[in-house]
């Protein structure tokens, strides 16, 4: 979401790009009632996921590398090659302008990587016991991280790097993590549902898409709108939920 314009940026992975001759993934802008602003607003990206604001500029996490957008012009201003990186994936970015992506590396399941990018530069910042990494999201000091290999919600600390586990969630892919307006976090499993999980543990189905066939992938949460938008992966779609504020 972007605040600053009041749009949402949707990224098109395109599941089939390792079959592709170039790249074919592209940003949509969408407006809030879902209107489709401009479908391929920024063309030319190698299957993008996570993206994140800083200053106007779009980061944007690709295949083996981080690209930078500037809002005003929709153009590719930067792209940063990733060091061995196996599947870039989620991306945020702290109250300093450092950049976190996760990387699933499916093929070495406990030794997940957070890349942390500052000063034009990655490093590893966390990988300690992360397994699958996927979502992202920062909250009072830390690195909220969804550890899927394990089935847990982890933290890492941004001071030093500390791995720490919040709840156990069981099987499934962790994609979404936002915080909503009461102090909850707003999780989503890729396969289609969504929780809410209370500062004390408690977990809430909020949403079940799965008989409908429906992902449920890193989405964006609006608080003071309790509105939850849901790219919904394989259903080519983007779908919104207004939640109940009781």
């Amino acid at each position: 979401y972007d605040p600053r314009r009041d749009v949402l940026y949707v990224s098109s992975f395109d599941n089939q790009y390792a079959q592709r001759e170039g790249p074919t993934g592209y940003i949509t802008k969408l407006s809030l009632d879902g209107e489709i602003l401009e479908k391929e607003w920024v063309s030319g990206l190698s299957a993008p996921t996570g993206m994140a604001i800083w200053h106007d500029t779009l980061y944007v996490a690709e295949r083996e590398h981080m690209a930078a957008i500037d809002i005003g012009t929709g153009t590719v201003v930067g792209r940063w090659p990733i060091p061995d990186v196996e599947f870039p994936n989620d991306l945020v970015i702290d109250s300093t302008g450092a950049v976190y992506i996760s990387d699933t590396r499916t093929s070495n399941w406990p030794d997940s990587r957070i890349y942390r990018f500052r000063n034009g530069t990655f490093d590893i910042f966390a990988n300690d016991g992360i397994s699958r990494a996927n979502g992202l999201w920062i909250h009072d000091g830390y690195l909220l991280v969804g550890s899927s290999g394990n089935g847990y919600l982890k933290r890492v600390r941004l001071t030093d790097g500390r791995v720490e586990p919040v709840i156990a969630l069981g099987a499934g892919i962790i994609d979404g993590i936002r915080l909503d307006e009461a102090g909850n976090y707003l999780v989503s499993f890729w396969e289609g549902q969504v929780f809410v999980i209370s500062p004390a543990g408690r977990i809430v189905e909020i949403l079940d898409d799965l008989p409908a066939g429906l992902n449920t992938a890193d989405f964006e949460y609006l608080p003071e709108r309790h509105l939850l938008v849901v790219p919904t992966f394989l259903g080519n779609s983007v779908v919104a939920y207004r939640l109940g504020t009781g």
